[in-house]
């Protein structure tokens, strides 16, 4: 990955972006991230454009022992007519790239020499089936078959709404297009379905007429603890 400072000249490229932005390095090339304005930003320019609001995929977390990192968009503009950018797919599929690169260099370090991408210096595998109790564990453990996966998308929406919003230009990533990448949706409502669900169960919990005997059941009907069991779930995926 790499800093760049492609966003400063009055939040052109993104408005709700900062100005300091983290991408694939080599998306950047050769090009200076303090002027920032080679083919490199044409492909950024490119990748905001098919992205709701310009919000293309930036980093938001990485890991500095490994390739591991978080990086959040919005949704594609792909539509009823299912549109392709070329520019965007190139874009994650860097991101999936620079993950694998970071990864044979911690191997390289974890074996005091020039790694080959084996396992030495991961988690142990019982750990990582520990953590997601066996469930989806070839997301977590990636070898063989799997080992081509290099990007999980995760798409927090249900893929009822994530479909009918195609009806509205936007939509969803095809995987047949995005190499080295699997989809997933978690069925999380928006943001104002979570802030109901909060602002419901605040006021049972400041009612003091609430009745002691239904609590655990208004609790319920407030979808506060769904709504929170979605949430875990998917973080831990």
């Amino acid at each position: 990955w790499t800093v760049i400072h492609a966003n400063t000249k009055n939040y052109g490229l993104c408005s709700s972006y900062p100005s300091v932005l983290v991408v694939p390095r080599s998306i950047v090339g050769s090009d200076d991230g303090n002027n920032f304005e080679g083919s490199g930003m044409g492909i950024l320019r490119r990748c905001a454009a098919f992205r709701s609001e310009n919000r293309f995929p930036v980093l938001t977390w990485g890991s500095s022992e490994h390739g591991g990192s978080i990086w959040r968009s919005s949704q594609p503009k792909v539509g009823l007519q299912g549109y392709r950018s070329t520019e965007d797919e190139r874009y994650l599929y860097a991101i999936g790239e620079e993950a694998k690169r970071a990864n044979l260099a911690a191997d390289a370090r974890a074996e005091g020499g020039v790694g080959s991408g084996s396992s030495v210096g991961r988690y142990p595998k019982e750990f990582l089936r520990m953590l997601c109790g066996r469930n989806n564990e070839s997301d977590l453990i990636m070898e063989g078959s799997n080992s081509s996966c290099m990007l999980k998308i995760m798409d927090m929406r249900p893929k009822s709404a994530a479909m009918a919003n195609r009806t509205q230009g936007y939509g969803y990533e095809n995987t047949n297009y995005y190499r080295g990448s699997t989809i997933n949706f978690y069925g999380i409502g928006n943001i104002h379905a979570v802030r109901d669900a909060y602002q419901k169960v605040h006021a049972l919990c400041l009612n003091p007429n609430t009745s002691d005997i239904q609590w655990m059941q208004l609790v319920e009907n407030t979808n506060w603890p769904s709504m929170t069991r979605l949430i875990l779930s998917a973080s831990w995926q």
